[in-house]
């Protein structure tokens, strides 16, 4: 199970690298400031899954109590999850065409310094149920409100390439939330410790979904002519 999961593991991370691939590909020629939002955003992704790849390698070969793995994998998660709760909100506002404001871009900002507020006190109370908690809520919260404002947006979204996008985005995510939730719990909770499916159809499924469909909206969308002019 643990050799499918990581082959599964490495092959999400793969699409991930190619998804970020082309949007920086496509933002060194057009140069729009929501392409470089995007390449973030995926970016975020691909650090989140180099962290679970190299936790699950460390399994495999029995290193998994190895301090320089277990670094690298807990580093790679937080740039990861740090990176995702900074960019995203301001990806999706730019691309379904609101305005960021001053006041509003110092509320976006919110969930991300205190992430990192979470993330410094969290070594000195390791055992902190809170500590534990509120991360969650932070990320998870920043990923609702996302879909919350894709949701409201549909109608007035005039290209269909990217209304489309954005719906497969929206009940993919809407599906899948459940399923990641219970696998971030499965790490305090025992009684969960033995579903381990979870780990092909949580997380490594969810990137590889959506890594697919940025490669596809990075080509049809972020590429073509309307939306170059302007639009």
């Amino acid at each position: 199970m643990e050799h499918l999961a990581f082959l599964y593991y490495l092959l999400s991370f793969t699409t991930g690298c190619m998804s970020i691939g082309i949007s920086l590909l496509v933002y060194s020629q057009r140069g729009k400031k929501v392409i470089r939002l995007y390449s973030l955003f995926l970016g975020s992704l691909a650090l989140i899954q180099a962290s679970l790849t190299v936790l699950l390698y460390g399994r495999l070969t029995g290193l998994q109590d190895s301090p320089f793995l277990l670094g690298l994998a807990h580093g790679l998660d937080k740039a990861g999850i740090l990176l995702l709760v900074f960019s995203a909100p301001f990806f999706f506002h730019r691309l379904v065409g609101r305005e960021i404001t001053a006041p509003m871009r110092g509320l976006l900002l919110l969930p991300g310094v205190g992430l990192v507020i979470t993330m410094v006190l969290a070594p000195l109370l390791p055992d902190s149920l809170v500590l534990f908690l509120i991360p969650l809520l932070l990320v998870y919260g920043t990923v609702a409100c996302c879909l919350i404002l894709v949701a409201v947006s549909f109608g007035r979204l005039g290209n269909r390439t990217l209304k489309g996008a954005l719906k497969v985005f929206f009940f993919v995510s809407l599906a899948f939330f459940p399923l990641i939730v219970l696998e971030i719990l499965r790490e305090r909770f025992p009684a969960l410790a033995d579903y381990d499916y979870f780990e092909l159809l949580a997380l490594p499924s969810y990137f590889f979904v959506i890594n697919a469909l940025s490669i596809l909206l990075s080509i049809r969308y972020f590429n073509q002519p309307p939306y170059l002019a302007g639009s």
